[in-house]
């Protein structure tokens, strides 16, 4: 079944879950009897947000306490954005386009500093735009977490 029958509108509500769950409803008829779920609430996932754009949808939250970006297209085929290391912070930066075929995201970790991703749509890859300089040098082999 197709996300996107009409045009609808997406719903992020904690109504019946304190984990927030996403459901679509038609534009002709929002009120809540119409609505349909489409992200059920988790005691184990935490959804923060859902943007909807041309092609996809963004979903963020926190799962297994890491934060995680997850991109659902209309047909319902879904994946999560997948990230270089196994501890990090991740966030969405400005995407003020609704037809994208890329994401921006921000980035760091305990070992990365403070970076701009560009994340591809099509090929499921990330392009480093920008990464914090940091003034007093920083070298990361010298670092784990």
């Amino acid at each position: 079944m197709s996300l996107m029958q009409g045009i609808s509108i997406y719903i992020h509500t904690n109504a019946t879950h304190k984990n927030f769950r996403v459901a679509t409803a038609p534009v002709a008829a929002p009120s809540r009897e119409h609505w349909r779920e489409l992200i059920a609430g988790s005691d184990s996932v935490y959804t923060s947000s859902v943007d909807a754009f041309r092609h996809v949808l963004v979903i963020k939250g926190r799962a297994d306490v890491l934060d995680q970006i997850r991109i659902i297209d209309y047909d319902g085929a879904e994946h999560a954005v997948s990230l270089p290391e196994p501890a990090y912070a991740i966030s969405l930066g400005t995407n003020v386009e609704f037809d994208i075929d890329r994401l921006r995201l921000e980035y760091n970790s305990m070992v990365t500093p403070d970076t701009v991703f560009d994340y591809h749509l099509a090929d499921r890859r990330l392009e480093t735009l920008k990464v914090r300089e940091i003034p007093s040098g920083y070298d990361p082999t010298q670092y784990v977490t």
